[in-house]
C-alpha cells in the first residue's frame, strides 16, 4: 500500500501525456478536490518542479510517480508505484532518454 500524504502543493483533474515528469492539466481547488473520487495532487520543490505525483482514487493513491532532478535541471531519474505491482525506477540521460531501468518489490527495498 502507497500512503497518502496528508497535504499536497497543487491538485489536478488528469494529465495530458505519457512522458515524464508527468504534465498535469486542470488545477483544482482544494474545496473541487473533496467534491471529486478521484484526482492527482502534486509536491513541487523550491523551483517548482513537480517530485511528486499521486493518483488518488477514493482516498486511496492508486498511481505514484516521484521525481528527482540533476543539478543543471533536467529530469535524473522517476519512480513508478502502483499497488501489487513492481516498482519501476528509470534513469534518464540529459535529453530525456532513458538510459536504465530497474524493477524491484517493495520488500527488497
Amino acid at each position: 500500500m502507497i500512503p497518502v500524504r496528508d497535504k499536497y502543493d497543487f491538485y489536478y483533474l488528469s494529465y495530458s501525456s505519457p512522458k515524464l515528469p508527468l504534465t498535469l492539466v486542470n488545477p483544482l481547488s482544494d474545496e473541487e478536490v473533496h467534491n471529486r473520487n478521484t484526482c492527482f495532487g502534486a509536491c513541487v520543490d523550491e523551483e517548482g518542479k513537480v517530485t511528486l505525483v499521486h493518483q488518488l482514487v477514493y482516498g486511496a493513491v492508486e498511481l505514484s510517480h516521484e521525481y528527482s532532478y540533476a543539478p543543471e535541471g533536467h529530469l535524473a531519474w522517476a519512480e513508478i508505484r502502483m499497488p501489487d505491482e513492481a516498482t519501476r525506477k528509470l534513469w534518464f540521460d540529459d535529453q530525456g532518454q532513458v538510459i536504465r531501468t530497474e524493477e524491484y518489490e517493495e520488500e527488497d527495498v
